[in-house]
């Protein structure tokens, strides 16, 4: 089941990051803005065990991002251990 947290289409005159008052974001809205534009790149990794149960939640938060006519073409590799793995 899908559910809509927020609508964020909506055509605006301005840049997002001018201050205009006659815009007003709802809280949904708000979270979802700051997520986007404070987003990071990480190219380096602690060696920290991350639970099964955490790698589940990833694996399908990643299956249901969109894709370009609905084409899904991902496959997704889970390194649990890094001394067994070989490329």
């Amino acid at each position: 089941m899908w559910k809509v947290i927020s609508d964020i289409c909506t055509p605006i005159n301005r840049y997002i990051t001018e201050e205009n008052q006659e815009i007003k974001y709802d809280e949904k809205q708000t979270y979802l803005l700051n997520i986007i534009k404070n987003r990071r790149t990480v190219r380096k990794f602690k060696s920290t065990h991350v639970p099964k149960e955490h790698i589940i939640k990833i694996l399908d938060a990643a299956r249901f991002a969109p894709t370009a006519g609905n084409q899904q073409p991902w496959k997704f590799l889970v390194i649990r251990d890094r001394k067994n793995w070989t490329n």
